[in-house]
């Protein structure tokens, strides 16, 4: 039986590494949608750059972009 405490680090370490992947997988979308053409020429290809002292990583930027863009929602 493990302790209350070993439960939390093991799903803290879960909960990181889900952040981290899916943190990928949204930059690869976005590097995927500068690609494809469909990206308006007014909006930045490296946001994080553009938009550094405000940046809230690549999942904040692809959810807020697909509210109104052609960009594939994520699974």
């Amino acid at each position: 039986m493990t302790s209350h405490c070993e439960d939390c680090l093991k799903l803290e370490r879960l909960c990181g590494a889900c952040s981290e992947a899916a943190e990928l997988r949204a930059h690869a979308m976005w590097q995927a949608y500068c690609r494809s053409g469909h990206k308006p020429i007014y909006v930045p290809d490296r946001p994080d750059l553009v938009y550094a002292e405000v940046w809230q990583g690549w999942r904040d930027w692809v959810a807020w972009n697909q509210a109104g863009s052609n960009l594939p929602r994520a699974a």
